[in-house]
């Protein structure tokens, strides 16, 4: 795999682990920020509620049950 910065215009050869993400994306850079990561705190509580859920409906194909679709739209909401 090969990667393009076509403002920089560079090439470099890469892995799809180190490709097409920007890393800290959601930190929040504001000086008067009191927890620069609180996006991604609050993303991963979201995806942590999420998690379980996707893993049984996987695990054994179903629907979601009645008590699991706020986790599901919540997820959603977010992607």
């Amino acid at each position: 795999m090969w990667v393009t910065d076509l403002k920089r215009q560079k090439q470099w050869p890469s892995n799809p682990e180190n490709t097409a993400h920007r890393r800290d994306f959601y930190r929040l850079s504001d000086a008067d920020s009191r927890d620069p990561v609180a996006f991604e705190k609050l993303f991963s509580r979201i995806e942590g509620a999420f998690a379980p859920l996707l893993k049984a409906m996987n695990e054994r194909p179903r629907g979601p049950y009645r008590d699991e679709w706020e986790s599901l739209f919540m997820y959603m909401a977010v992607q």
